[in-house]
């Protein structure tokens, strides 16, 4: 004899929680997104009646646990006349195993369970819609698992800034669109045109024509490396930022060889000790050489670094900007020798701070200058001077 609500099974064991803590109603149960209810019974009255009866019929059909005893699927019962029973499953392993899934142990499932909690929270938004799609229903499982998780959950901090900054989840929200194709050109190796809100007015057109080349995550921002038409350059945009995607026929798929796009420089600073010790912890650029001692626990550091090409055409040569950004983080702690055009950069930026901290100089103009010396853009600088 068939049974008329079985065919809830696979959402309800999906649904319900491992432990105690994520127990759930019959109310939670039906309530839940991925609980969708067949029409033929939409209309009927005694519907969560029903989905309880065919909940016990399955605790009873999977039984006990061999080793502990326990009921796999566990009702606790209420304790009161008018208060709900609660549902949950006794532990991870077993609720895989009713569903079918591979019998993985408790270890592999608290790793399982950090690491897709780590994407779904950090790099929902860096990873092509796709695969984040086809990841949901493990984030789902991972979710069922963090239960035994909790632990680490408190302990694992991920601050690459140095402080809390994270992904703003709701940055994609109204561009999912835009958000997709820019993935599938780049998977796929068709030109777009676009329309880019663009910092750099007068240097970069707001349509633009691009070749995506590569999807960087920097500062908590997901940047699209790119070729651009017309203009013959190689920038960095903002996938936020691009809007009104489509594909264009106007132009072929430019590969870019970034043998000559990024092109290496020798790199020496002066640092502190704990600089110095920095460095040593992780990998900065190519061929890092050992520290060498200068004198007052004063240390000389040197590598190969690749650096850019600048876009604007008004800014001939290299483009320091990200490297610049980063090294800015030690401040007074680094002395920048070489390259000299690193060296000039963070002059500007230090004379500049400078300025800004002095209560002899109007702040706002130093502010508004800034992005327009780092690109070279006369006629940007030359209003903003007007207007002063």
């Amino acid at each position: 004899m068939s049974r008329t609500y079985a065919c809830y099974n696979d959402a309800i064991k999906r649904i319900i929680g491992v432990g105690e803590d994520n127990k759930l109603t019959i109310a939670q149960i039906i309530d839940h997104p991925d609980f969708i209810r067949e029409d033929e019974h939409l209309a009927v009255a005694d519907f969560k009646k029903e989905i309880r009866r065919e909940i016990r019929r399955m605790i009873k059909e999977l039984g006990s646990d061999l080793e502990t005893g326990l009921m796999i699927l566990v009702e606790e019962k209420p304790k009161g006349r008018g208060q709900q029973a609660y549902y949950y499953w006794a532990s991870s392993p077993l609720k895989n195993v009713a569903l079918g899934r591979e019998e993985i142990s408790e270890d592999r499932l608290m790793a399982r369970a950090i690491a897709f909690q780590f994407v779904d929270e950090y790099l929902k938004e860096f990873l092509p819609p796709s695969i984040i799609e086809s990841l949901e229903a493990d984030m789902d499982e991972a979710n069922d698992d963090l239960h035994a998780a909790k632990f680490w959950q408190k302990k694992l901090q991920f601050h690459p800034s140095g402080f809390e900054v994270s992904p703003n989840p709701k940055i994609v929200i109204g561009n999912e669109q835009d958000w997709d194709k820019t993935y599938d050109a780049l998977n796929k190796q068709y030109v777009i045109q676009a329309t880019y809100e663009t910092l750099h007015q007068g240097i970069m057109p707001s349509s633009v024509f691009l070749s995506l080349q590569k999807i960087q995550y920097v500062n908590h921002k997901v940047m699209v490396l790119a070729y651009v038409h017309k203009l013959n350059c190689v920038k960095t945009f903002e996938v936020a930022r691009l809007r009104d995607i489509k594909q264009s026929s106007g132009y072929s798929f430019e590969h870019v060889d970034f043998n000559t796009y990024e092109k290496s420089y020798k790199f020496e600073a002066r640092v502190n000790v704990s600089v110095k010790d920095y460095f040593k912890s992780v990998r900065f650029g190519h061929n890092f050489k050992e520290a060498e001692y200068e004198a007052d626990d004063s240390w000389i550091i040197k590598s190969t670094i690749k650096v850019p090409d600048h876009f604007s055409k008004d800014k001939q040569g290299p483009d320091p900007f990200a490297i610049a950004n980063f090294l800015s983080g030690f401040a007074d702690s680094m002395e920048i020798i070489k390259p000299d055009f690193l060296r000039e950069e963070m002059k500007r930026r230090a004379d500049n701070l400078s300025k800004l901290y002095s209560d002899e100089f109007d702040s706002v103009p130093v502010i508004s200058r800034s992005p327009h010396e780092q690109t070279g853009n006369i006629e940007k600088l030359k209003e903003i001077d007007e207007r002063r």
